[in-house]
């Protein structure tokens, strides 16, 4: 096999599989495939630094320096059976056992130690992060459609690797290429934290979402290696903010729930097409506690809109509705088996 030539998107492949030595690379297996609209464009970041000697008006010499951390962030739609996409996001929270009754739950966990090698195709040749490690995801809504980022700190850029050939790009598959996930199968329902159980008054009317997750990952190098070791964390955050298309004056009312810093709780969820029987596919976005970290944003227009934006939160103990959850997480029903970290 040869890897295209043409220069469009629309002919090349991507791929990403957990790796198991950070800076080996891993030969990518038959679902290894991403289906990504942009790679996020990874790209070597190594300095040539010139000799700045005496006697010498213009450097003569000079070398290149340590390999840079590689940071990219490929962008994809959403699939209620994300596939590799959805190990990544997995890595990214920490946490991710088999799925019981087909569903699996992403648990934010202290801190992180998994990563991918990540390879896509360009005109004629294959470019390669050995080594990646997740550090964010984020969700918005776009053409009607959920989408989704995930932001990657890689050890280095490899071109024509020895292991990810055109023969192995050319055979990679992808565990669902439908299931789209539709803003029109949404529903965004929030009260405070201690509040009962969920009823109808609490669904929002909610005309755009942007969710971010983040680790801050440390590029650290060391004695003997060119490129940077594996990342340790130093903080995570996690922000959600909320668009209501109409402003009214219960709206504007959420200005009294952030003077008095009343903790929310908020479920983003979403449910598609039957997988099997009678259970659907589904995606939900959990947080248990939320607080407003600005006032509600309103300002003066033909028609108003605000905005409210949400920093997340540890629960003391897990709010009615979400058993089991002190800090944010993702429940997946799909037709997975195994668990996405495994």
């Amino acid at each position: 096999m040869t890897t295209p030539i043409y220069p469009s998107k629309r002919f090349f492949r991507a791929g990403a599989k957990k790796g198991a030595a950070w800076g080996d690379e891993i030969v990518l297996g038959a679902t290894s495939g991403i289906l990504i609209e942009n790679d996020g464009n990874p790209q070597l970041k190594q300095p040539y630094n010139s000799h700045d000697d005496i006697d010498a008006v213009m450097p003569l010499d000079g070398d290149l320096g340590p390999i840079g951390a590689v940071d990219f962030a490929p962008d994809f739609a959403e699939r209620y059976d994300p596939g590799p996409l959805g190990s990544m996001i997995a890595a990214l929270f920490g946490t991710c056992p088999a799925p019981t009754a087909g569903k699996s739950i992403l648990d934010w966990a202290d801190s992180v130690s998994a990563f991918f090698t990540f390879a896509v195709e360009r005109p004629g040749t294959i470019i390669e992060v050995p080594s990646a490690m997740p550090m964010k995801y984020g969700v918005k809504i776009a053409s009607g459609l959920l989408k989704g980022s995930i932001g990657l700190r890689g050890n280095a850029l490899v071109a024509a690797p020895t292991l990810n050939t055109a023969t192995v790009m050319a055979a990679l598959g992808y565990v669902d290429k439908g299931n789209r996930i539709k803003f029109s199968e949404g529903v965004i329902r929030m009260k405070a934290q201690t509040g009962t159980t969920w009823a109808p008054g609490d669904i929002l009317e909610v005309s755009d979402i942007d969710i971010s997750y983040e680790r801050t990952l440390d590029d650290v190098h060391e004695a003997g290696s060119e490129s940077i070791i594996l990342p340790k964390e130093k903080s995570f955050k996690m922000t959600v903010k909320v668009t209501l298309p109409r402003t009214s004056a219960a709206n504007l009312a959420y200005l009294a729930t952030f003077k008095a810093m009343t903790a929310q709780r908020m479920e983003i969820a979403f449910t598609g097409g039957i997988v099997t029987g009678e259970t659907h596919y589904s995606r939900i976005y959990g947080f248990p506690r939320l607080k407003l970290s600005a006032p509600p944003a309103a300002p003066l227009a033909d028609i108003m809109t605000t905005v409210l934006t949400f920093e997340a939160e540890e629960a003391a103990e897990a709010p009615t509705d979400m058993t089991g959850h002190v800090r944010p997480y993702i429940e997946m029903v799909n037709a997975a088996t195994t668990g996405y970290l495994a």
